[in-house]
């Protein structure tokens, strides 16, 4: 989910806050290319896009789930019936 409004810069406490990754696997899956990297706010320091960390995390709770619906050999509803929409009880 792309949004054109900035939600600003996370520094490290708040990244881990965001995604309960630790510091150093969170290091070793940048460099695997398995999350975003941080940009440059001055000679020492970094930050990650809060847009940016909430797709990461949007991204691996869609992986979650799709194993799981994957494992019980159903797929995703795609439409509103399928979701139960307007269905009541």
């Amino acid at each position: 989910m792309q949004t054109n409004s900035p939600k600003g810069v996370a520094r490290e406490a708040q990244r881990y806050e965001l995604t309960g990754v630790p510091t150093s696997t969170w290091y070793d899956l940048q460099n695997a290319g398995l999350a975003p990297k941080p940009i440059h706010l001055g000679p020492r320091s970094v930050g990650w896009l809060i847009s940016e960390l909430e797709e990461w995390v949007e991204a691996r709770r869609r992986e979650r789930d799709a194993a799981v619906l994957d494992k019980l050999g159903t797929k995703e509803p795609t439409t509103d019936e399928e979701r139960g929409a307007g269905v009541r009880a």
